[in-house]
């Protein structure tokens, strides 16, 4: 039995090695940001990033007491920005589309031992294309194509926000999973008596990844928490400041994620 099982925690480390490629990657920082700005996540995350720090620098220029007109002009700048990020959510919908189908598709497949890990995969998609859609409305409101009014906008508000936990949610349980069992894989390699140092240099950035995934999904949960909570009971439970200091935070960390697993010593090979 013990042999069994021994032999099973070395096939999971094989697959696992083998799920990466054996040539290492010289990263070029460039290249990757070039294709992250392209894409729809990536450039909505640029920008979102551009309107927190024009916010930044406006608060900075009111301590300091700046030309009134550079404030108000950087106000205007980081509204520009937001409202870029709020169209981006326009190419980012059939991205979301086409990733919907293939976690469907994955789950209708999916033998025993990946079911659980599929239908989380699934029900994360689904509650990221309902949150797209209920922000499609809002943006269309926002462009004063369509009133929502007083009762139905603040639903759609409200739905966006609590599919945007729901989200956030299942994300951060499936990385939790991933880092526990990575965690324990780490332990089976540490234990064996000659680790490949390979497979050892690529747990220790997986891991790493781990965490990264990990906070950008609790940031991301506090942000929603919070605006729901102002949005229900209409009072902020903290500061603009604090809510402004978790966002950025939030949106450094996804952008952050992204190069660092872009940049990883051996990169996963792809299906």
């Amino acid at each position: 039995m013990a042999f069994s099982i021994a032999l099973g925690k070395n096939q999971n480390i094989r697959n696992f090695e083998e799920s990466y490629s054996q040539e290492k990657t010289i990263p070029s920082y460039p290249k990757i940001g070039s294709k992250y700005i392209s894409g729809g996540g990536g450039t909505y995350r640029f920008f979102k990033l551009l309107s927190q720090n024009c916010k930044w620098t406006a608060r900075l220029a009111q301590k300091l007491c700046w030309n009134p007109d550079t404030i108000n002009t950087i106000f205007k700048t980081g509204k520009n920005f937001h409202f870029v990020s709020k169209n981006l959510i326009l190419t980012k919908i059939p991205h979301t589309l086409v990733e919907l189908d293939k976690s469907y598709k994955d789950y209708k497949i999916a033998n025993d031992k990946e079911v659980i890990r599929k239908r989380d995969s699934l029900a994360k998609k689904i509650t990221e294309t309902i949150a797209d859609f209920s922000f499609l409305f809002q943006f269309g409101e926002l462009l004063a194509l369509y009133n929502l009014g007083t009762i139905l906008s603040p639903s759609v508000q409200f739905a966006g926000s609590l599919f945007l936990i729901f989200q956030s949610t299942i994300g951060l349980k499936m990385e939790a999973e991933d880092f526990i069992d990575h965690r324990q894989m780490q332990k089976e390699i540490d234990n064996q008596k000659n680790p490949i140092s390979r497979v050892k240099k690529i747990l220790h950035e997986i891991r790493n990844l781990d965490l990264l995934k990990i906070a950008k999904s609790i940031t991301a949960l506090v942000v929603a928490y919070l605006f729901l909570y102002e949005l229900i009971f209409q009072v902020a439970l903290v500061s603009s400041t604090t809510v402004l200091c978790i966002a950025t935070v939030s949106t450094v960390t996804a952008i952050w994620t992204h190069f660092y697993q872009e940049s990883m010593t051996y990169q996963v090979i792809k299906k």
